[in-house]
């Protein structure tokens, strides 16, 4: 028989674990977006090495990236996203709160 719709979507990376649209991803999304500073959109304090920034980035990414989550702004938290890891990897060792400023 048919199952009943499910009220979120339901999207499998390629680690196959379900990553559903939900409105924790809202919350995520909403928390990059209104971030003060780079270091606290990738959830990293401020003497986190590269390796460090590169897996909440990572993590993130997976949450918000538009493949995998159709919820409003993915998109642009994605692109905010890939400019904060940008960015703090240009910085020596992503050590200079000041100029990741955005």
């Amino acid at each position: 028989m048919s199952s009943s719709p499910s009220s979120t979507a339901s999207f499998k990376s390629n680690q196959n674990e379900p990553c559903k649209m939900t409105y924790q991803n809202l919350l995520e999304i909403n928390r990059i977006k209104n971030a003060k500073n780079n270091y606290e959109r990738l959830g990293i304090s401020m003497t986190a090495s590269s390796e460090e920034i590169q897996k909440a980035f990572r993590r993130l990414a997976f949450i918000v990236h538009p493949d995998k989550n159709n919820t409003p702004g993915s998109e642009e938290a994605f692109k905010i996203l890939v400019k904060a890891k940008d960015s703090l990897l240009s910085l020596s060792n992503g050590s200079s709160w000041f100029s990741s400023k955005v």
